[in-house]
């Protein structure tokens, strides 16, 4: 995600130096853009409030133990949350 937007900020200060106006710096930018507090999570973008939200319904989704699906989740890292850990959850159910 974090890519993204200095992909996004450089052309958008691109754009501004063709015009010839002084940029924003990357801060004012942010704000200008996510006026309400920043950029959505990942998990946000799937529709959960946070990742503990994201956590337990995987965990009601597959009838499986939510400290279960916790300490999987802690176990393979967030970068699993949405690959990895759905596959164990599922196998759990199994």
């Amino acid at each position: 995600m974090s890519e993204l937007l200095d992909d996004l900020y450089d052309v958008y200060v691109g754009k501004m130096r063709d015009i010839e106006e002084t940029p924003l710096t990357q801060t004012e930018w942010e704000k200008e853009f996510y006026p309400f507090g920043g950029p959505m999570t990942v998990y946000e973008e799937q529709g959960y409030k946070d990742r503990d939200d994201y956590l337990e319904q995987l965990a009601l989704e597959n009838e499986v133990d939510l400290e279960t699906v916790r300490e999987l989740a802690f176990l393979l890292g967030e970068n699993e949350d949405f690959d990895g850990l759905v596959t164990s959850v599922q196998d759990l159910a199994l």
